[in-house]
């Protein structure tokens, strides 16, 4: 390949091999498109056999994580998608906009190998046109996700498995635990431009380990130290991030799906008219519903346009207000490298434990079916056994 890459999607199509997107060495992620013609290959050597064409179209406006941490960013593309060969056309579905599989993708992308062009419309055919779909805007994937299986039978696409990171999805089993922690401890050995979220018990005197403390989150910004944070409340969410050069105001938007992206899937709840203070801003969210996980990106207005203010989304889940016996107060200070986190002291504590962890994979048994000519995607019968893998298209005639 002219670009060496990883968890690109493959499609094989009129005895050619296509490759997209992906990212060299898990790092950024490309949205170059190559394909090899076997045909001009038969002596192994010949550099005309792979051919770079036109590049996939950016999902997004917006990029969930900006290189280095700033805060303008390219446009998102699409790490571990999958692609569906059907009628001479090559559908690209799914991936995440980042290697460690957060932010999900919704929607879809066609390339026309006759013309070397991508559209996010659906084609104009007879069928198309009788069923009245015509150069309507391609149905969104219904459950973004990565590292899933695509196969298309008697013309249609299933989409089979997958997975997806769910920010915040933090639990005592899947959490590094910090045993016989102090308040204002700093936790070291930390990675930069990483979120991560932290939750605190308290251990009695009989050794009885409390229920945990609400969560928090906290982005390491290198020398920089400050970062962006959330923190649980009851029925509300707090979200901080670094001020934006230039801003005027800010907006937030949040949804109970992964994924969250201005005019996205799932029409994520904005808010307005956030104030621009220095050197962070922040806000806090209301009215939520206790128990659900609600995930949110922040994005700046100013004189260039409405630009991504927070690295990537945050998830929060609100909770009611904590027993007797758990840790409340919870807040953490983000630092080079490291992270302390603090709280109020609980009567009758003994010593505490911090948890933390950048997040959790859900894996996924759906199988969603995509007709091309309704336009309309409908679920199946699910795997018994969820799993994600290699990406492979397979096209059964």
């Amino acid at each position: 390949m002219v670009n060496q890459r990883d968890n690109a999607a493959n499609a094989v199509l009129n005895g050619k091999i296509y490759v997209m997107g992906g990212a060299p060495a898990g790092i950024s992620i490309l949205d170059s498109m190559e394909m090899y013609d076997p045909a001009l290959d038969a002596a192994n050597s010949n550099p005309l056999a792979w051919t770079t064409l036109a590049p996939m179209p950016a999902w997004s406006s917006f990029s969930i994580v900006p290189p280095g941490g700033a805060t303008a960013a390219p446009p998102a593309y699409r790490y571990a998608p999958a692609a569906a060969p059907l009628s001479g056309l090559i559908y690209l579905i799914g991936g995440t906009s980042l290697v460690s599989g957060d932010g999900p993708i919704y929607p879809l992308a066609m390339y026309d190998p006759n013309a070397n062009s991508w559209s996010s419309n659906v084609p104009t055919t007879t069928a198309t046109t009788l069923a009245g779909t015509a150069n309507a805007t391609l149905a969104p994937f219904p459950t973004g996700r990565w590292g899933f299986d695509v196969a298309v039978v008697d013309g249609l696409i299933y989409a089979v498995g997958g997975a997806v990171h769910v920010p915040g999805n933090i639990t005592k089993a899947s959490a590094t635990k910090l045993a016989g922690a102090t308040s204002g401890t700093a936790i070291p050995a930390l990675t930069n431009y990483q979120h991560y979220y932290f939750f605190v018990t308290a251990v009695d005197s009989g050794g009885v380990e409390r229920a945990p403390s609400y969560s928090v989150s906290a982005l390491l910004r290198g020398a920089s130290a400050a970062g962006e944070g959330t923190a649980g409340g009851n029925s509300q969410a707090t979200i901080s991030w670094m001020a934006v050069p230039g801003a005027t105001s800010y907006k937030i938007y949040y949804s109970t799906k992964p994924g969250v992206m201005p005019a996205g899937p799932g029409n994520p709840t904005v808010l307005t008219g956030i104030a621009a203070t220095q050197p962070t801003a922040s806000t806090t969210v209301s009215g939520l519903v206790n128990g659900n996980a609600y995930y949110f990106i922040a994005t700046a207005m100013t004189p260039a346009g409405e630009v991504l203010a927070t690295s990537r989304e945050v998830c929060v889940t609100p909770q009611p207000a904590p027993g007797a016996g758990v840790p409340t107060g919870v807040s953490v200070t983000a630092g080079n490298g490291q992270a302390t986190v603090s709280w109020t002291a609980v009567p009758g504590a003994t010593s505490y434990n911090v948890y933390y962890d950048t997040g959790t994979n859900f894996y996924y048994g759906n199988v969603d079916v995509y007709d091309p000519v309704a336009n309309i995607w409908t679920a199946r019968t699910p795997m018994p056994t969820p799993r994600w893998g290699s990406t492979v298209s397979v096209q059964i005639v």
